[in-house]
């Protein structure tokens, strides 16, 4: 019987061998993983009623929804989604299931770092630069199983994007909020004020009153103008000592007391107080009210805005392509591995020949 060769015991070893066992693994062994995928993309509420003219906008809000898409990629393979499916699919089990074969099961030690990359190892998310479609494929070894993860994945990111917007929203609002409820406490302040000066001063409205007593000085001052007149008048053709002259007298010193009076009340009050200043006072008092009212009127308004713009910013996932339940498992993909593993001990080989050819070529020389 012929000696084999070296090439031959190498090509044994380094091809056959391998290539052997890996076919026997992948056609008797290996698990079955099973695909399913979605399709989804984050949209806020005002792109809707975007109009496809107006470029510069449309370009900055598809830029904004690819940033959004690239958040929601982070999020997926993150560890709170797999504590979320851990919690509710119970995710480590079915990875570890006995089932399994042991080269595609999780280990029973797994730490929690391996865990996430074996978790992130069966879940692909790709976006697509382009339409920011967020393609979502979750690998599971039962195909009811990795239908109902990706299910969750997408209740979660919707959940997710949707709080973002919310937080964004709710603080905008309640800022504003609180500058309503300051200019409210501002205009009961004014309020509050102008009672209180109307009461200190017993005057409804000094604008008012003002004008009343100059309406009352100027007719005294016009009846007492036309007594004297005609006292003049009387004085005239009869005696000094006359009942009319005498009467007119008494009217006249009446006049003149009660126009003394009138104008004692609006040059000042009691308290020492002059009417104008009350009345300057006053018109300050009625400005602040009418500038806490402009504020608050502003405040309500700039609310309705943040309210309308807050809803503008809200943003929800819009599934393009619901999850299916897949019928064949797509992973492993048995020829094409098996195919890339033969060119590969291939290579290993045509390496592993040139080096032992170098070797004997020294040795022979």
């Amino acid at each position: 019987m012929k000696k084999m060769s070296w090439t031959a015991w190498g090509f044994l070893f380094l091809v056959i061998v391998p290539f052997i066992c890996v076919v026997f693994y992948y056609c008797s062994v290996v698990s079955p993983r099973y695909a399913s995928s979605a399709k989804v993309i984050v949209k806020q509420s005002d792109s809707m009623t975007q109009l496809p003219s107006d470029i510069p906008f449309f370009g900055s809000t598809a830029s904004q929804t690819g940033l959004d898409a690239e958040l929601v990629t982070e999020f997926i393979l993150s560890r709170d989604m797999l504590g979320r499916l851990e919690d509710k699919h119970n995710l480590k089990s079915h990875f570890q299931n006995s089932e399994i074969d042991l080269l595609s099961r999780l280990p029973a030690d797994a730490s929690k770092e391996d865990f996430l990359e074996y978790y992130q190892d069966h879940l692909s998310v790709t976006l697509n630069e382009v339409s920011s479609v967020l393609t979502i494929e979750v690998q599971a070894f039962s195909a009811g199983y990795s239908t109902e993860v990706l299910e969750t994945i997408l209740e979660e990111s919707e959940l997710f994007i949707n709080n973002i917007g919310h937080k964004l929203a709710r603080s905008q609002v309640l800022f504003v909020q609180g500058e309503i409820e300051r200019a409210q406490q501002n205009l009961r302040d004014s309020k509050r004020a102008i009672l209180e000066f109307q009461d200190t001063h017993k005057l409804y409205n000094p604008e008012q009153e003002g004008v009343a007593m100059q309406t009352v000085v100027h007719q005294l001052e016009g009846e007492l103008a036309r007594s004297q007149t005609e006292l003049k008048s009387l004085k005239s053709f009869m005696n000094a000592q006359a009942p009319e002259v005498v009467s007119l007298r008494g009217k006249i010193k009446a006049l003149e007391q009660q126009l003394e009076q009138e104008r004692s009340k609006l040059a000042g009050n009691p308290k020492g107080q002059n009417l104008n200043d009350i009345t300057s006072g006053f018109q300050d008092l009625k400005m602040d009210i009418e500038f806490a009212t402009d504020i608050y009127k502003t405040a309500l308004i700039t609310l309705e805005q943040a309210r309308v713009e807050a809803y503008r910013k809200l943003k929800h996932l819009v599934i393009v392509e619901s999850p299916e339940l897949p019928e064949d498992a797509k992973y492993p993909r048995i020829i094409y591995n098996i195919a890339t593993l033969g060119l590969i001990l291939l290579l290993v080989y045509g390496v592993f020949v040139i080096v032992i050819a170098t070797i004997r070529e020294h040795k022979d020389m």
